[in-house]
């Protein structure tokens, strides 16, 4: 039976359990920074454990995934975050584009 509180965006299945659990059942309760930079430090919300769980379920199934939004919003850091859990054998590299990047500086 599906939750009758929030909406279905705040939930996710639970395969142990076989039931509807809330996104904040993920989050860590004593979440903190491990030796990182300031700038460097990515804190988990809802949105970004909800978004890192669906892009890798679709890339774990071969799906290709294309991530859209304004800017600021974790595109990138969420890119970013899976392509370091890749394997050794994989290779990635980054093009940053913005609003200024045309095709010809391309």
């Amino acid at each position: 039976m599906f939750p009758h509180s929030n909406t279905v965006y705040e939930h996710y299945l639970n395969q142990e359990k076989k039931e509807w659990a809330p996104w904040d059942d993920k989050l860590q309760a004593n979440w903190k920074p491990v030796d990182k930079e300031f700038h460097k430090i990515n804190v988990p919300t809802v949105d970004t454990i909800r978004n890192r769980y669906i892009v890798q379920a679709l890339l774990d199934h071969g799906s290709q995934v294309l991530l859209v939004g304004h800017s600021g919003v974790g595109k990138t850091v969420l890119v970013d975050g899976i392509l370091t859990t890749l394997d050794a054998n994989t290779h990635h590299f980054t093009i940053n584009f913005s609003a200024g990047t045309s095709s010809y500086n391309t």
